[in-house]
C-alpha cells in the first residue's frame, strides 16, 4: 500500500512541483528479505534537482510522507484488533 502510494505519478509530481526536483523510479522490486539478482539493484528513488537544498528538500518531504503513512497503517491494524474489545474480564 505504501510503495504504490509514494510511486505513484501523483504524488511524485506533487513533491517535484513543491520542490522543483525531478524524481523517478529506479531500480526493480525486490520483496522483504530476498536478494537482488546479480546485476540488479533494488527499487529506489531518484531525486534529481537545480541544487542540494532543492534536493534535500524533496527527500525529506518523501520521508515524511513515508513515516505519516506508516503511523496511518499501523494505527488502522491497531483499530481492528482492538475493535470492539471492552476491557472486561470475566472471573473464574
Amino acid at each position: 500500500m505504501i510503495r504504490g502510494k509514494i510511486q505513484s505519478r501523483d504524488f511524485l509530481a506533487s513533491i517535484a512541483e513543491m520542490t522543483s526536483c525531478k524524481i523517478s523510479n529506479k531500480g526493480t522490486f525486490v520483496e522483504e528479505g530476498k536478494k537482488a539478482a546479480i546485476g540488479t539493484k533494488k527499487q529506489y528513488l531518484y531525486i534529481e534537482g537545480n541544487n542540494k537544498t532543492n534536493v534535500v528538500s524533496a527527500y525529506n518531504e518523501v520521508k515524511r510522507q513515508i513515516d505519516e503513512l506508516q503511523l496511518a497503517q499501523s494505527q488502522a491494524v491497531n483499530k481492528t484488533y482492538t475493535e470492539g474489545f471492552s476491557g472486561q474480564f470475566g472471573k473464574f
